[in-house]
């Protein structure tokens, strides 16, 4: 056997008592069960890491843990994380899945919320998302579909807008990012090689030495 993934459980639990109760060398163990004495290592290197132990029964409590791989996910099903990356997810639905994560840990950093999403791959947030074991959990057992992950709003509605300005006195990023808001009159300037040549600015501000994002309030 060749593969971690391809050594029953059975006979992973053999080879760590054959290591660590009667003490056989990685060659013995390898001879007896024919297993390659690589896959051993790292059988062996892996249950120990997690176990933290190097006692027989710490190590085969930790060994039923072990995934097809030998690895645990970065966010394993039913745990704290999988459930905050998918209610992120729902929060912040108007952005990609992504960022929602990055906009939840902002959060946790300042001490807003209580939660910590580790930095994973688009694919395997895809899977916390959608997989059958990741939303055994869920109250409805469903996985969030790719449409439910963005969220935009359609022609003008005051009263969804509204929902988007926050007490603090920020206008939400989609608003920001999509919405054009005028402050003072148009002027005309000339860009070159362009026939968009009229761009808003707030009162009182340059047009070409403002770099910084301004804020804007729902008028009481």
């Amino acid at each position: 056997m060749g593969r971690s993934r391809d050594v029953p459980l059975y006979l992973k639990a053999i080879a760590l008592a054959y290591r660590y109760d009667l003490g056989l060398t990685i060659a013995e163990i390898a001879e007896r069960l024919s297993i390659h004495k690589n896959t051993l290592q790292t059988l062996f290197t892996r249950t120990r890491r997690r176990a933290q132990s190097s006692e027989l029964a710490d190590l085969l409590r930790h060994l039923e843990n072990d995934s097809s791989r030998g690895l645990q996910p970065r966010i394993p099903p039913g745990s704290a994380a999988a459930a905050a990356a998918r209610e992120a997810v729902r929060t912040y639905k108007y952005e990609q899945p992504t960022k929602a994560i990055a906009i939840a840990n902002n959060r946790e950093a300042l001490k807003e919320i209580d939660v910590n999403i580790p930095r994973t791959s688009e694919r395997t947030l895809s899977k916390v998302l959608r997989a059958p074991d990741y939303c055994i959990g869920e109250r409805d057992h469903r996985p969030i579909k790719r449409k439910q992950e963005i969220e935009k709003l359609g022609g003008y509605d005051a009263s969804k807008r509204l929902a988007y300005c926050k007490d603090g006195g920020e206008l939400h990023q989609y608003i920001q990012k999509e919405a054009i808001i005028v402050v003072a009159d148009e002027k005309k300037f000339s860009f070159g090689g362009t026939t968009h040549r009229y761009v808003s600015m707030p009162v009182g501000e340059d047009s070409y030495g403002t770099v910084r994002r301004e804020q804007f309030v729902r008028e009481q």
